[in-house]
């Protein structure tokens, strides 16, 4: 079975195996050793009038990462806009910092299609499709849209604000109307769930089903809380690691130290110093570097004309 992630932007480790965060952390173990494929924007930008989004893939571990180039206008008020302007605060309990435009809903709606339509051209039959974060809250519409009936999930790292809170922004029921694409939908915390589940029956009309099963129409949606948590294993490696830093350090601190005194010894004495420096920020207490700084000050000055 093909297992298809989603999110705004894709990411790798870099070369000490640090992840920049959560999100990418949990998506890359997905990806890497279970043949997810992982998608998310290039990054890279198309001419405004493309007709189609070109797409990129490469192979990382027993997966795939692909990647999807946009408009740069359009992705712009995609992102630094109704995401990042509009969306993201209200999340957050701000409707103070909202900034909204009506070029930004825009954008915002045309990216998810674009995006669904790039999904869409990869899907396998049996492809299951995981959605996660805010950026794409319409996309699960736009796929069933698209005649794409696959079990389709979303899940949000956010927040999620009380229904007098997301009113505030303009095109809330729009934007929230598409996830009744949806078949499951996660929260971090059961306050968000409930908060979204207050928000769905009296703003969208959606009716209740027990405990965690919404109607909409036709439509019904799951939800359920799913938090995600550390890996403790690799916060464990990263920490041993760290260690085996420090405990290095006294070893650097004397490579630099003698990297210094060569410097010194060919009269590149900036250099030399900048060596002893990063000998005393490495071991504050090592005193070759601090003796080696005080005869460098006493060369400097017997080479200064009077």
């Amino acid at each position: 079975m093909q297992t298809i992630l989603i999110s705004n932007r894709i990411a790798e480790p870099s070369r000490g195996g640090a992840m920049p965060g959560g999100l990418a952390a949990a998506l890359y173990a997905a990806t890497d050793k279970n043949g997810a494929w992982w998608i998310g924007s290039s990054g890279k930008h198309t001419k405004e009038n493309a007709s189609e989004a070109p797409i990129h893939t490469k192979n990382s571990g027993a997966g795939k990462l692909v990647t999807v180039d946009f408009p740069a206008n359009l992705y712009r008020n995609f992102y630094n806009g109704m995401s990042n302007s509009a969306i993201w605060p209200i999340l957050h309990d701000r409707a103070d910092l909202l900034h909204y435009d009506e070029r930004f809903f825009q954008a915002y709606s045309e990216i998810n299609n674009l995006m669904a339509d790039a999904i869409a051209r990869l899907a396998q039959p049996d492809a299951l499709i995981w959605v996660h974060d805010y950026h794409f809250f319409m996309l699960g519409g736009c796929l069933r849209r698209r005649g794409i009936t696959n079990p389709i999930g979303f899940f949000l790292h956010t927040p999620f604000p009380t229904a007098s809170v997301l009113s505030c922004m303009p095109q809330h029921r729009a934007i929230m109307k598409s996830l009744a694409g949806y078949d499951l939908i996660g929260f971090q915390t059961g306050n968000d769930l409930l908060r979204f589940r207050d928000y769905a029956t009296t703003e969208l009309s959606a009716t209740l089903t027990g405990q965690t099963t919404l109607r909409f129409d036709k439509d019904r949606v799951q939800i359920g809380v799913f938090p995600i948590g550390i890996n403790v294993e690799r916060f464990a490696e990263a920490a041993e690691q760290y260690a085996a830093v420090v405990r290095l350090q006294p070893e650097f601190a004397e490579a630099h130290n003698n990297l210094g005194n060569t410097l010194m010894q060919l009269g590149r004495l900036d250099e030399a110093q900048a060596q002893y420096e990063e000998t005393l920020r490495l071991k504050p207490d090592y005193a070759p570097a601090r003796n080696n700084l005080a005869r460098l000050e006493a060369l400097r000055a017997r080479q200064t004309p009077r």
